[in-house]
């Protein structure tokens, strides 16, 4: 089972480029947190985050409260079965649209 690490999207992250992956990995550090652009539309839903490759997915609460999730390297997010699954086996289309 892979795990996930909830961030504080407050920082600003550090990428590294996997070239063998094609993808982006981001270092998983405590100091080195993802900070993107991705605003949440709709309470209860869970966005993949393009700006990073989908490999960090944002959970939206009712409150407003954003919290962000990065899947482990090699890997990014597939909102169809709600997980974490190696990079050639999900496509990161457009993640404006919100999945339950």
């Amino acid at each position: 089972m892979l795990s996930l690490k909830l961030l504080d999207t407050r920082r600003p992250f550090i990428s590294l480029s996997n070239n063998a992956n094609k993808i982006m990995d981001f270092q998983q550090n405590d100091n080195i947190i993802p900070m993107t652009n991705v605003a949440c539309g709709r309470p209860g839903r869970i966005y993949p985050d393009p700006e990073t490759q989908c490999q960090a997915f944002h959970l939206c609460h009712y409150n407003g409260f954003k919290e962000t999730f990065v899947c482990p390297k090699g890997t990014r997010y597939d909102p169809s079965v709600q997980e974490c699954r190696f990079w050639y086996t999900t496509h990161c289309s457009d993640m404006r649209n919100p999945f339950n």
